[in-house]
């Protein structure tokens, strides 16, 4: 049973390195190969979860240089686990493709190690002595099976409860993340309203001062056409000024003709008189007065 286990496994090995190229090292020589077997792949499915952590596209390429800068971020140093090894580049493949694989690989590395074990300890010579017969097992053997048994079910608890706890670490980063950013994004809408309101009372000051130009303009238009017309009135009394200042030339040349005849008759008049006192009483007798 246990070779056909192997067989299966190393078929599905075979099949997975054909489809996707191999993340996968020599089979294991003994029990501590194993254990570092699997630490390695627990470690490549961090590298996995990191990058994926990272990348949560599905159609986004994940190169090996963020592999590595992910894998050496979240684990501060490369673990003792992974000297020697070579980090798996996914570069040209998407998260989608990878997760896929990383299970695949997750898979076979538990059932291939749990094989390997199985097949160790059925070879396992103990202190020189062969077994009787393929059922009867010694106290000593039950208690190395025992202890194989629970370090396999260790490091595969060990596994489980990893993944366990980064997906708690990412599921809170995420909804701290959720919180942060639906926080900035209420900051942002109330700034947003408080801009739009002012938008709408600029763009009502906007339109009460267009309205105040638009008056203005009506009132300076008005006071220009006044202005023509004052202008208009204006021409006319002066036209009408000067015919008057023509008129009142001419009344006082007329006037200072009247003048030089009123003092011609006041010396005939005079003369008159003279010449009537002269010639006794029949000379004429009146008085002239004349009144300038």
């Amino acid at each position: 049973m246990e070779k056909e286990l192997v067989t299966m496994v190393q078929s599905r090995k075979e099949e997975e390195e054909s489809q996707t190229g191999s993340l996968f090292h020599h089979a294991a020589s003994s029990e501590l190969d194993m254990d570092l077997e699997i630490q390695r792949y627990l470690y490549i499915a961090i590298v996995h979860a990191t990058a994926l952590r990272s990348h949560r596209l599905g159609a986004s390429v994940v190169s090996d240089k963020v592999v590595r800068t992910e894998v050496s971020k979240y684990l501060r140093r490369m673990p003792k686990a992974m000297e020697g090894i070579d980090i798996p580049s996914f570069e040209g493949t998407t998260v989608e493709q990878m997760k896929e694989r990383m299970d695949r690989y997750l898979y076979s590395t538990i059932v291939q190690s749990s094989a390997v074990h199985a097949s160790y300890w059925e070879h396992k010579i103990i202190d020189g002595k062969k077994e009787n017969s393929s059922t009867n097992i010694t106290t000593e053997e039950k208690k190395e099976k025992k202890t194989i048994i629970t370090r396999i079910t260790s490091t595969i608890t060990g596994f489980f409860i990893q993944i366990r706890n980064w997906t708690t670490s990412t599921i809170t980063q995420t909804w701290t993340s959720i919180t942060t950013t639906n926080k900035r994004v209420i900051a942002i809408e109330l700034e947003l309203k408080e801009k739009r309101e002012m938008v709408v009372r600029i763009e009502r000051q906007l339109q009460e001062k267009t309205e105040m130009v638009v008056r203005i303009q009506r009132e300076l238009q008005e006071k220009e056409t006044m202005v023509v017309s004052l202008r208009e009135e204006f021409t006319a009394s002066t036209t009408k000024l000067n015919a008057c200042a023509v008129k009142a030339d001419k009344a006082a040349a007329q006037l200072i003709v009247c003048a030089k005849r009123v003092r011609k008759l006041e010396a005939m008049i005079n003369e008159l008189q003279e010449q009537g006192g002269r010639n006794g009483a029949d000379g004429l007798d009146f008085d002239w007065t004349v009144q300038k």
